[in-house]
Protein backbone atom coordinates (compact mmCIF):
# COMPACT_ATOMS: atom_id res chain seq x y z
CA UNK A 1 0.00 0.00 0.00
CA UNK A 2 1.27 2.93 -1.61
CA UNK A 3 0.01 5.72 1.12
CA UNK A 4 -3.68 5.57 2.86
CA UNK A 5 -4.90 8.77 4.78
CA UNK A 6 -8.36 9.55 5.95
CA UNK A 7 -9.90 12.27 7.63
CA UNK A 8 -13.43 12.80 8.24
CA UNK A 9 -14.58 16.77 8.37
CA UNK A 10 -18.38 16.47 10.11
CA UNK A 11 -20.75 19.04 11.43
CA UNK A 12 -20.77 20.08 15.03
CA UNK A 13 -23.89 18.14 16.66
CA UNK A 14 -26.32 20.35 18.77
CA UNK A 15 -27.12 19.15 22.17
CA UNK A 16 -30.68 17.35 22.09
CA UNK A 17 -32.71 19.77 24.02
CA UNK A 18 -31.76 22.30 21.14
CA UNK A 19 -32.78 19.58 18.82
CA UNK A 20 -36.25 18.98 20.85
CA UNK A 21 -36.89 22.47 21.17
CA UNK A 22 -36.89 23.29 17.57
CA UNK A 23 -38.65 20.60 16.71
CA UNK A 24 -41.83 21.15 18.89
CA UNK A 25 -41.38 24.79 17.84
CA UNK A 26 -41.64 23.70 14.08
CA UNK A 27 -44.95 21.33 14.45
CA UNK A 28 -46.10 24.33 16.72
CA UNK A 29 -45.75 26.85 13.80
CA UNK A 30 -47.61 23.81 11.77
CA UNK A 31 -49.87 23.59 13.49
CA UNK A 32 -50.93 27.17 13.72
CA UNK A 33 -50.35 27.34 9.96
CA UNK A 34 -53.04 24.31 9.16
CA UNK A 35 -55.50 25.68 11.51
CA UNK A 36 -55.22 29.29 10.04
CA UNK A 37 -56.03 27.47 6.78
CA UNK A 38 -59.56 26.73 7.85
CA UNK A 39 -60.63 29.77 7.45
CA UNK A 40 -60.12 29.76 4.12
CA UNK A 41 -63.24 27.88 3.35
CA UNK A 42 -63.56 24.01 3.05
CA UNK A 43 -62.50 23.83 -0.63
CA UNK A 44 -58.97 25.70 -0.59
CA UNK A 45 -58.67 24.81 3.38
CA UNK A 46 -57.25 20.96 1.71
CA UNK A 47 -56.01 22.00 -0.85
CA UNK A 48 -53.60 24.70 0.82
CA UNK A 49 -52.81 22.45 4.27
CA UNK A 50 -51.89 19.49 1.99
CA UNK A 51 -49.40 22.33 0.56
CA UNK A 52 -47.83 23.65 3.24
CA UNK A 53 -47.51 19.96 4.62
CA UNK A 54 -45.76 18.86 1.69
CA UNK A 55 -43.55 22.15 1.77
CA UNK A 56 -42.82 21.60 5.17
CA UNK A 57 -41.77 17.24 4.54
CA UNK A 58 -39.70 18.50 1.91
CA UNK A 59 -37.85 21.86 3.67
CA UNK A 60 -37.37 19.24 6.87
CA UNK A 61 -35.98 16.28 4.74
CA UNK A 62 -33.43 19.21 3.51
CA UNK A 63 -32.74 20.28 6.68
CA UNK A 64 -31.75 17.15 8.17
CA UNK A 65 -29.82 16.11 5.50
CA UNK A 66 -27.60 18.89 6.18
CA UNK A 67 -27.38 18.22 9.38
CA UNK A 68 -26.51 14.94 9.06
CA UNK A 69 -23.70 15.13 6.33
CA UNK A 70 -20.09 15.13 6.86
CA UNK A 71 -16.99 14.79 4.53
CA UNK A 72 -14.34 12.20 4.06
CA UNK A 73 -11.43 12.80 2.67
CA UNK A 74 -9.37 10.15 1.69
CA UNK A 75 -5.73 9.83 0.23
CA UNK A 76 -4.79 6.85 -1.31
CA UNK A 77 -2.36 5.85 -3.79
CA UNK A 78 -1.98 9.64 -5.14
CA UNK A 79 -5.50 9.90 -5.41
CA UNK A 80 -7.28 12.25 -3.48
CA UNK A 81 -11.07 11.02 -2.81
CA UNK A 82 -13.86 12.56 -1.47
CA UNK A 83 -17.08 11.15 -0.19
CA UNK A 84 -20.03 12.64 1.48
CA UNK A 85 -21.63 10.91 4.09
CA UNK A 86 -25.38 10.91 4.95
CA UNK A 87 -26.29 7.94 7.83
CA UNK A 88 -24.89 4.99 6.49
CA UNK A 89 -25.13 6.06 2.60
CA UNK A 90 -21.71 6.83 1.28
CA UNK A 91 -21.08 8.83 -1.85
CA UNK A 92 -18.37 9.75 -3.58
CA UNK A 93 -18.52 12.69 -4.78
CA UNK A 94 -14.74 13.63 -6.56
CA UNK A 95 -11.60 11.69 -7.22
CA UNK A 96 -8.48 13.77 -8.24
CA UNK A 97 -5.29 12.43 -8.98
CA UNK A 98 -2.73 14.23 -7.37
CA UNK A 99 -1.01 14.79 -10.85
CA UNK A 100 -3.81 16.63 -12.10
CA UNK A 101 -3.74 19.34 -8.96
CA UNK A 102 -1.93 22.86 -9.85
CA UNK A 103 -1.49 23.92 -6.38
CA UNK A 104 -4.06 23.60 -3.26
CA UNK A 105 -3.51 26.86 -1.45
CA UNK A 106 -4.85 28.52 2.26
CA UNK A 107 -8.78 29.39 1.49
CA UNK A 108 -7.62 33.73 2.22
CA UNK A 109 -5.46 33.40 -1.23
CA UNK A 110 -8.54 32.12 -3.23
CA UNK A 111 -8.63 34.89 -6.41
CA UNK A 112 -11.94 36.22 -7.16
CA UNK A 113 -10.95 37.27 -10.53
CA UNK A 114 -9.45 33.67 -11.04
CA UNK A 115 -13.01 31.68 -12.21
CA UNK A 116 -13.34 27.97 -12.45
CA UNK A 117 -16.17 25.70 -14.42
CA UNK A 118 -17.35 24.25 -10.87
CA UNK A 119 -16.28 24.66 -7.37
CA UNK A 120 -16.81 21.13 -5.25
CA UNK A 121 -17.14 21.92 -1.23
CA UNK A 122 -16.57 19.65 1.20
CA UNK A 123 -17.09 21.88 4.29
CA UNK A 124 -19.83 21.68 6.79
CA UNK A 125 -20.32 25.00 7.81
CA UNK A 126 -20.16 28.88 6.17
CA UNK A 127 -16.77 28.79 8.03
CA UNK A 128 -13.81 28.85 5.93
CA UNK A 129 -11.21 29.24 8.54
CA UNK A 130 -8.57 26.24 8.50
CA UNK A 131 -9.93 25.81 4.80
CA UNK A 132 -7.81 25.40 1.62
CA UNK A 133 -8.79 24.87 -1.82
CA UNK A 134 -7.21 23.35 -4.91
CA UNK A 135 -7.59 23.74 -9.02
CA UNK A 136 -7.45 20.51 -10.95
CA UNK A 137 -8.02 20.47 -15.23
CA UNK A 138 -9.79 17.92 -16.09
CA UNK A 139 -11.15 17.64 -19.79
CA UNK A 140 -9.61 21.12 -20.72
CA UNK A 141 -11.73 22.99 -17.93
CA UNK A 142 -10.77 24.03 -14.39
CA UNK A 143 -12.26 23.21 -11.29
CA UNK A 144 -12.06 23.89 -7.64
CA UNK A 145 -12.40 22.12 -4.31
CA UNK A 146 -12.26 23.58 -1.22
CA UNK A 147 -12.18 21.24 2.29
CA UNK A 148 -10.51 21.29 5.44
CA UNK A 149 -7.80 18.65 5.97
CA UNK A 150 -5.83 18.67 8.70
CA UNK A 151 -1.95 20.16 8.68
CA UNK A 152 -0.87 16.23 8.35
CA UNK A 153 -3.26 15.83 5.13
CA UNK A 154 -2.47 18.97 3.27
CA UNK A 155 1.46 18.33 4.21
CA UNK A 156 1.55 15.19 1.98
CA UNK A 157 -0.82 16.88 -0.19
CA UNK A 158 1.53 19.33 -0.80
CA UNK A 159 4.72 17.24 -0.85
CA UNK A 160 3.49 14.88 -3.43
CA UNK A 161 1.52 18.17 -5.80
CA UNK A 162 5.17 19.84 -5.29
CA UNK A 163 7.11 16.88 -6.44
CA UNK A 164 5.05 16.80 -9.57
CA UNK A 165 5.44 20.39 -10.86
Amino acid sequence: MKGFVKEINSKKRRPLWQVLLVAFTAIVFLNILITSCNYLGNKYAAITSIGILAGFVVLSSFVVKRLLRSYVYTLFNDKLIFEQVIGNKRDVVLRVELDDIDYIKPYSEIDSVDNPQFTYKFICDKNYNNCYFGDFYKGGRKYRFVFRPSDRLINIINSKVNLNC
